[in-house]
């Protein structure tokens, strides 16, 4: 598995290139959701042949990441007036106040 965060360096001193796949792994998020912000050049991505598929370098990933952040919403609540407490029994028997009875 990839790690991210690091730059990972091969035997040979080449960096090791991620798929979309591997992305979306390691995200949890779809392959497609990867694709999409590769097509909207979002994501920096690298075809290499012809007909290539895809393959992103971790610092590119790790960017496209940071500028999805988002920001907590703080949603002021409106102050409540207090329900008032109902009246309690002095000697333990429900009382009916004269309008509610039949």
């Amino acid at each position: 598995m990839p790690v991210y965060g690091t730059t990972r360096v091969t035997d040979r001193g080449l960096e090791t290139l991620l798929t979309p796949a591997d992305v979306a792994e390691h995200f949890q998020i779809s392959t497609k959701t990867v694709l999409r912000a590769i097509r909207s050049s979002r994501l920096r991505a690298y075809r290499l042949g012809a007909r290539g598929a895809y393959r992103m370098r971790a610092a590119d990933v790790e960017a496209w990441l940071g500028a999805r952040e988002v920001q907590a919403v703080v949603v002021p609540l409106s102050p409540r007036e207090p329900v008032p407490a109902p009246p309690v029994a002095v000697d333990g028997r429900l009382r009916v106040p004269r309008s509610r009875s039949r």
